[in-house]
């Protein structure tokens, strides 16, 4: 709001010191983190192919500073593990809540991946009813309504309305992803709407003609989300594996509401608990060994 109400930014407020705060320790602790990797290049180490890695490996050539630095790996972790993690949550709600899509789901993830392992990267082309679940979950209950704002660059004329240069313009995603030319019944989640879509989130946000995108939860042009092909792989490996491992039922006596409660970053369901089944008898041997899950079956 204060950025659209100059006024408002006159006013006695705390919010441009605690900015300048925020920024100095984001600064910092990034900082100290892309440091520390920097510091192990230069000493003839051999780092691991990292995000950090390959900034530091660019960055005369692209005349990148420290901050410049930071802020790209912000993007990618500050910015992106919310987002990605509200529609996690609006699945697992969903997904309790529509016990014969989740059926369907399962019977392709066994078909395709079977169950001696769980579903890879490489699996994801073959996992459709998978991906129009995805899709469906980021249509009905996109974390940010309203994503990154843009502004005219110069005058012109849309639809008959005069759109003076230095407008700035909001993309409703919500109208957008409930309309019911573009998308019947769109307060049913309904995956089957996305099953003859072959394309990724970033794939289908390329299409020439915009109006064929399959969703605008990752925003559009050029402010488009950068992190829209890593949060795809997150979702996919999460979801997917979620099935793979587990039926997910409601707790009883526990309703699950969909109603919609602000997170501390987005779009997040109301606080609710499910009942995570085990598929498999040897879930546990699958599960990775490394201290990060503890599972009794």
């Amino acid at each position: 709001m204060i950025d659209f109400i100059e006024p408002l930014q006159k006013l006695p407020s705390n919010r441009k010191s605690r900015g300048h705060k925020l920024h100095e320790n984001l600064i910092e602790v990034y900082g100290a983190m892309i440091l520390r990797v920097k510091s192990r290049m230069d000493a003839g180490e051999d780092v691991p192919d990292c995000l950090v890695k390959t900034l530091l490996e660019v960055q005369e050539d692209e005349n990148l500073d420290l901050e410049d630095l930071c802020m790209l790996c912000a993007v990618f972790t500050v910015l992106e593990v919310p987002p990605t993690s509200s529609i996690i949550q609006w699945f697992l709600a969903l997904i309790a809540l529509y016990p014969e899509i989740q059926a369907r789901a399962h019977a392709e993830i066994d078909q395709v991946v079977g169950q001696e392992t769980w579903p890879a990267p490489e699996d994801e082309s073959r996992l459709p009813y998978l991906r129009a679940i995805i899709k469906e979950v980021q249509r009905t209950h996109a974390p940010l309504w309203i994503p990154t704002p843009h502004y005219s660059t110069e005058d012109f004329v849309y639809n008959g309305v005069y759109i003076p240069k230095g407008t700035v313009m909001i993309l409703d995603c919500y109208t957008m992803h409930h309309n019911e030319k573009r998308y019947p019944d769109p307060f049913t989640f309904n995956p089957d709407r996305y099953l003859d879509d072959n394309l990724s989130c970033a794939q289908s946000a390329n299409l020439s003609d915009a109006m064929q995108r399959d969703h605008w939860t990752f925003g559009a042009g050029r402010r488009i989300c950068p992190g829209v092909t890593l949060a795809e792989r997150m979702l996919y490996l999460a979801i997917s594996r979620l099935l793979w491992s587990f039926t997910i039922h409601e707790v009883p006596g526990e309703p699950i509401s969909l109603k919609e409660c602000s997170g501390a970053f987005g779009r997040t369901p109301l606080p609710y608990r499910v009942n995570l089944v085990p598929r498999h008898d040897n879930l546990g041997s699958v599960l990775p060994d490394d201290g990060t899950v503890n599972i009794k079956i």
